[in-house]
């Protein structure tokens, strides 16, 4: 992955030729607090799909205070919604749970505001590799549930394009922490024309370079 990773950043920037000694490489992960924006947020009052994040980078510096760090990461995102229904009698409780997994691939611009800190922006590209739709529902007063999962990959657009922004912090020994939130760009949901769906998270971070 250190390879691809390298290649990558080489060809983003136009680089003939790259210090090596100037290269750093690493590895990250951390919790996502997911959401969607767009018609889904209008229209239903969404709660978070809590997942992770793991992945690797690759840190190149353009100048005394700015680098450049490609990544590739695996990332969990989609939304929940919480319903309870009421006929008089009985009450349906149900949860619904939007399961979008990504390969997103941000290419961030770190500048070094004083010593160790740092503030991230940049573009990032997600390649959809997995959608599901999960749902439980019991009935008030009656024992057992009812759960369902169906996939719903082509309800989707396998490439999503968001813009992040953040900030980190790196102590000694090479670890670091960070945190930082994906902006959405573009409407993810394919059936429809008049509603959109749009990924939002947040992201905490920590990570080792080496």
């Amino acid at each position: 992955m250190k390879k691809l990773l390298l290649i990558a950043a080489v060809a983003f920037l136009g680089i003939s030729s790259v210090k090596a000694q100037e290269i750093e490489f690493g590895v990250k992960g951390g919790l996502n607090v997911a959401t969607l924006g767009g018609d889904a947020s209008d229209d239903y009052d969404l709660d978070s799909r809590v997942g992770f994040h793991v992945g690797g980078f690759v840190e190149i510096p353009l100048s005394e205070k700015i680098t450049f760090q490609p990544e590739l990461l695996y990332s969990m995102q989609g939304a929940q919604l919480n319903l309870v229904y009421t006929d008089g009698l009985n009450s349906v409780s149900s949860e619904a749970k939007l399961k979008l997994d990504y390969i997103n691939v941000p290419f961030m611009f770190k500048y070094e505001v004083v010593d160790n800190l740092a503030v991230e922006v940049g573009p990032q590209i997600g390649f959809l590799i997995n959608a599901k739709g999960e749902v439980e529902a019991s009935v008030s007063g009656e024992s057992g549930s009812y759960s369902d999962e169906i996939d719903v990959k082509d309800q989707y657009s396998t490439i999503d394009f968001a813009a992040n922004l953040g900030v980190s912090y790196e102590f000694d020994m090479g670890l670091f922490a960070g945190a930082r939130y994906n902006f959405g760009l573009i409407d993810i949901e394919e059936e429809s024309d008049d509603y959109s769906e749009i990924n939002n998270v947040f992201q905490l971070s920590i990570g080792y370079k080496f």
